[in-house]
């Protein structure tokens, strides 16, 4: 499994921005679900993750997001790709788990990433 480290960018209306560290050519972005957005380089790997209203996927108040530790895993095989994200606040771990189909063509691949 891959790990990434992501560099995470949190704004005031509450979108969260997690981007790989370094550079990479980007190649394409997938709409994992409503709100949540992973882009993908030209080696089909994930390098970035995007959620606009991300405190409201996890029941959570913006601020208490914000500074909550992140992680997550992305799974793909030729059939679908797998989103997993969990966030650590106050001793509670609370996950999304999301799923679709692969009609992108992305390399089949494991990739876990945090923001710690």
């Amino acid at each position: 499994m891959h790990e990434i480290r992501l560099n995470e960018i949190y704004d005031p209306f509450d979108m969260t921005h997690m981007t790989m560290s370094g550079e990479f050519e980007y190649k394409q972005t997938i709409e994992i679900d409503k709100g949540i957005y992973v882009d993908f380089d030209v080696n089909d790997a994930p390098v970035s993750i995007e959620m606009i209203m991300a405190s409201k996927h996890f029941g959570l108040l913006s601020r208490n997001f914000e500074n909550a530790k992140k992680e997550g895993k992305i799974m793909i095989t030729h059939e679908s790709i797998r989103f997993e994200m969990h966030v650590h606040f106050m001793k509670r771990l609370i996950s999304i788990d999301r799923e679709i189909s692969n009609d992108f063509g992305i390399e089949s691949g494991q990739y876990s990433f945090s923001n710690y």
